[in-house]
């Protein structure tokens, strides 16, 4: 099942019905199977916690059943997390009634999700992967506290749409337009000189091959030098601008897309201030609204990348005399 996202301040779900059949409602989540329960979680917000006696059949179908991003078991609460949907929740009853015979009675959820705004230190974005939903996916490491070790306790708590983060760095969804010399710096058209050169050194920091050793580096490292060189020539930059204003109007070609490539991240980390909700013990983000580098109180600078090979990413905590 996929369901349409559309990044807005609305907060009002849609309600379809019928699909998953009729849904049994009442407040104490609690089916006539002892082991059996269905509530909304006390401390997840737009969250529904299903908790059941052990089946690999019905584990395995509630997977299959959801998009990842908007399910998880936990293994503290033992119990299986979802997003607080009356179509999913019809759903987990009818696989109870399925597996177990039983009615499972479904909570009141609430019509309108929680949408706040977080400051977040993301330490590793992913490449953005089609997880089930209609809209690729990155999933953004947090640390539960931000240190200089290789390795911090943490989970992949954020989830960062393609389109939301194309969107922050001014990039284009059409693959013909989509590679511009101010997308290598994650700028748009309209930025400043000083946005880009803000940018120049943000991007240099966290690709120079001297610190990360992500495949293909040194040639993004090289892409950007090339892209900041030819931006600081005002006469340049005009013309640039000038003919992507011009291909922006001209018609797509289909016999000339080439073929999609898995979107990564301009940047691989960073301190963000985000407008979103909570999904299953996760927080899907509707908007970037700022995106700083993480900084630690003795002046470094956080560089994080997946070695080819490795099982996880390495950071690197970077001093302010790095040069370029």
């Amino acid at each position: 099942m996929k369901f349409k996202y559309t990044p807005q301040p609305a907060v009002q779900k849609s309600r379809p019905s019928g699909q998953y059949g009729s849904m049994d409602r009442g407040f104490s989540g609690r089916t006539q199977h002892s082991d059996c329960q269905l509530i909304m979680s006390p401390d997840l917000p737009n969250t529904l916690e299903f908790s059941m006696p052990g089946s690999d059949g019905l584990f395995s179908e509630l997977r299959a059943s959801f998009p990842w991003e908007f399910a998880r078991w936990d293994k503290r609460k033992q119990a299986f997390l979802v997003w607080a949907d009356d179509q999913y929740a019809a759903r987990i009853a009818q696989l109870v009634e399925k597996y177990f015979r039983v009615k499972l009675a479904i909570p009141k959820i609430p019509m309108e999700s929680v949408i706040s705004t977080r400051i977040i230190d993301v330490v590793y974005i992913g490449a953005a992967k089609s997880r089930g939903w209609t809209d690729e996916t990155s999933l953004g490491w947090v640390d539960s506290e931000t240190s200089p070790s290789a390795k911090g306790t943490g989970d992949w708590e954020v989830i960062l749409p393609r389109l939301v983060m194309m969107k922050w760095f001014g990039e284009t969804a059409d693959p013909l337009k989509a590679t511009t010399l101010f997308s290598v710096l994650g700028v748009s058209s309209a930025a400043t000189d000083a946005e880009v050169k803000s940018a120049y050194r943000t991007m240099s920091r966290q690709w120079h091959p001297d610190l990360c050793k992500e495949a293909g580096a040194a040639d993004r490292f090289r892409k950007i030098k090339e892209a900041y060189d030819f931006l600081q020539d005002p006469a340049k930059r005009k013309r640039l601008a000038a003919s992507l204003a011009l291909v922006r109007t001209l018609p797509m070609n289909a016999a000339t897309v080439p073929p999609p490539q898995a979107y990564r991240s301009p940047l691989r980390n960073g301190r963000m201030k985000v407008k979103g909700e909570p999904v299953a013990g996760r927080f899907l983000v509707q908007e970037i609204l700022k995106w700083d580098q993480i900084v630690n109180g003795a002046a470094q600078t956080l560089v994080t990348f997946w070695e080819p090979g490795a099982e996880s990413f390495t950071r690197v905590w970077q001093g302010p005399d790095l040069t370029f």
